[in-house]
């Protein structure tokens, strides 16, 4: 490389580098704004207790827990609706 070469290639590294010295003074940089936030609810699924018994003891204690404890029947729905299989009983409670 000769020495014009040399002196064109730091004279053009020195204009750049003034340029990016003036943007950058001219660019005020301060705190973040924040204009706007979004914020999404995203719906839970109700919380379903199974109870299932082969004991009509059992299963009547278990449900009189459940609504103590602010659960009720889901009558909207064909899997949580209280159903007999034979001797078995089952239902699903959604807390409320």
């Amino acid at each position: 490389m000769t020495r014009m070469n040399k002196q064109k290639e730091t004279q053009t590294e020195d204009s750049q580098t003034q340029e990016v010295q003036e943007i950058l003074s001219q660019t005020q940089l301060g705190e973040p704004e924040v204009t706007a936030a979004v914020v999404a609810v995203v719906p839970q699924p109700p919380a379903i207790l199974r109870v299932e018994s082969y004991s009509m003891y059992e299963f009547c204690t278990k449900i009189q827990e459940a609504i103590l404890d602010g659960y009720s029947f889901d009558f909207d729905s064909n899997e949580n609706f209280p159903t007999a299989f034979g001797t078995m009983l089952t239902a699903g409670l959604v807390k409320r």
